[in-house]
């Protein structure tokens, strides 16, 4: 089976895996922010309201999380603008 024919079968599901990671990085990231953010609330004398707008970011955070990672597939990879080892020009 040559290249393209792969990568055609494998397409479909990238944007599938991509949205799933990004999700349980989201989960973790979360997971870890909730828990310090109720410490900082306390050790600061925060209002109580700190924790609760927060966990409304990180809710209002997760579609647009799951979205960006579904479009861009090359985000936090290079993107299509950087250049690469071998995309840069030689001088000579």
């Amino acid at each position: 089976m040559n290249r393209e024919a792969e990568a055609a079968r494998g397409a479909p599901n990238r944007p599938v895996r991509r949205t799933l990671l990004a999700v349980l990085g989201y989960g973790a990231v979360a997971a870890v922010l909730l828990p310090a953010a109720d410490e900082v609330r306390r050790i600061m004398a925060l209002p109580q309201m700190f924790g609760q707008a927060l966990r409304l970011m990180l809710l209002i955070g997760l579609p647009i999380a799951m979205v960006l990672a579904w479009i861009y597939p090359s985000l936090g990879r290079g993107g299509a603008g950087s250049a690469t080892k071998g995309d840069t020009p030689r001088e000579d």
